[in-house]
């Protein structure tokens, strides 16, 4: 029988943050705030919504766990977090305006990407280099990579994959394809799409995904004492 692994995700939009950014900034770890408030000081668009997500991310960590300070927080030695307590596990992402919270009783890891409008020939070997096919420097993708990109939905899905196993292990991309790729089998994966962003997670046991829009305004309004997660 299969074992499935429930894992709760809530997502949030730079656009919710950027409405309430200065009560939101009172409320979460202070990490958060000063990261956000460093690149938001960098100016333009892409760092704005950067800033954005990451504090959207420190939000729901306060409204879904209670984080509320930096020390509830411990990270390993390639930065990837988890709630000092212990469970439950987390994993954090953002994409696009678009920031993702994941929580299972299972270590979990998390990504998201916004599906492309098209597809380019970078993108495509970015993808084959992390799933480890050889390519040379001037050569056109291999017709096996291509149909794992034979759609901009199904590279986003391939991507992703890779990169919430990369977060499961808790090593991102500090590991070569020859150490990671082996570790693959180990964890089984499941999707979630959001708008026009493929959500994936990583566990041991088959994800059960629960994707639910975290509910930023309530969250505010009981931030003194929040008896049940914000999401809807």
């Amino acid at each position: 029988m299969e074992t499935l692994c429930a894992v709760d995700v809530c997502v949030c939009t730079a656009q919710d943050v950027h409405e309430n950014y200065s009560a939101c900034s009172e409320h979460v770890a202070p990490r958060f705030a000063s990261r956000a408030e460093k690149l938001m000081a960098q100016g333009g668009y892409t760092s704005e919504k950067k800033a954005l997500c990451e504090l959207g991310c420190g939000v729901m960590l306060a409204g879904l766990a209670g984080v509320r300070q930096d020390f509830q927080l411990v990270y390993n030695p390639y930065g990837k977090p988890e709630l000092a307590k212990g469970k439950p596990h987390i994993s954090l992402s953002h994409t696009d305006g678009l920031a993702v919270c994941a929580l299972a009783q299972q270590v979990v890891g998390v990504d998201a990407e916004a599906i492309p409008a098209a597809l380019s020939r970078y993108q495509i070997l970015a993808l084959g280099r992390a799933l480890g096919f050889p390519h040379e420097r001037w050569a056109d993708p291999t017709p096996e990579l291509m149909e794992r990109a034979k759609t901009p939905e199904a590279w986003a899905h391939e991507w992703t994959r890779v990169e919430a196993v990369l977060k499961a292990i808790g090593t991102g991309f500090s590991l070569g394809p020859n150490q990671y790729l082996p570790l693959m089998k180990q964890w089984r994966c499941a999707w979630a799409r959001c708008g026009d962003t493929i959500i994936c997670c990583a566990t041991q046991a088959t994800p059960r995904i629960a994707l639910a829009t975290f509910d930023l305004g309530r969250w505010l309004e009981c931030v003194e004492g929040i008896s049940h997660p914000p999401c809807s």
